[in-house]
C-alpha cells in the first residue's frame, strides 16, 4: 500500500476494465480484460486479452460489448490467465469505472485458483467523477464526449480502461 507522501504523479496506476458474459460474477464470466499502466501521467504499459467463457454468450450481451462467440472461440480460459492478470495488477493503485462490478468478477476469479487479491488501493472513477466533475451523467461514454477525452471503441476493455484513467486525470 502506498504511503502517499509523494505527489500522485510518482505512483504507479492501473486503470482496468472487464467485459463480461452477464451482469453478475456468480453465473457470468469475464470475456475480455484490458488494463493501462500509468506513471508520471504517461502510459507505460498495457494489457489486453479476450477470454473464452464456458457457455456461449447471448445476443443481448453481444449487443452490449460487440464481442462475439466466434471472437472468443480460440481465446484462453480465465483459469489459464488469471495468475498473469493478478501479477500484472501487482501493487499499483487500481482504477475502474464502476469498480465494484469489475472487482467482483476479478476477485472471484482470483480466489477460484487459490490466490489472494493484491493488497492495493482501488478506486472508482464513477464515484470520483460524481463528486468532482460537472457532466450531465457519469456514464463513461457520456464523460468521454463531454470532457473531450480519447474514446476508442465503447465497451471494449482496453479502450474503456484508457478512458477511465483520463477521467481520473480530469478529476485531479
Amino acid at each position: 500500500m502506498p504511503d502517499f507522501s509523494k505527489p500522485w504523479t510518482e505512483y504507479e496506476f492501473i486503470a482496468f476494465d472487464t467485459e463480461t458474459s452477464g451482469a453478475y460474477p456468480l453465473g457470468s464470466e469475464v470475456v475480455e480484460f484490458g488494463a493501462v499502466r500509468w506513471k508520471g501521467g504517461k502510459e507505460i504499459d498495457s494489457y489486453q486479452t479476450l477470454l473464452k467463457p464456458s457457455r456461449p454468450m447471448s445476443d443481448f450481451i453481444i449487443g452490449i460489448h460487440g464481442i462475439t462467440n466466434e471472437m472468443v472461440e480460440d481465446a484462453p480460459l480465465m483459469k489459464d490467465k488469471i495468475t498473469e492478470i493478478r501479477d500484472y495488477l501487482g501493487d499499483a493503485i487500481l482504477f475502474a469505472h464502476h469498480a465494484p462490478f469489475d472487482l467482483g468478477f476479478l476477485t472471484l476469479d482470483i480466489e477460484r485458483v487459490g490466490l489472494r487479491f493484491p493488497n492495493c488501493l482501488h478506486l472508482c472513477t464513477s464515484l470520483i467523477s460524481r463528486a468532482l466533475l460537472p457532466t450531465s451523467n457519469h456514464k463513461l461514454q457520456t464523460m468521454i464526449k463531454e470532457l473531450k477525452l480519447v474514446g476508442g471503441e465503447a465497451h471494449r476493455a482496453y479502450d474503456d480502461a484508457y478512458a477511465c484513467f483520463q477521467v481520473f486525470e480530469k478529476s485531479c
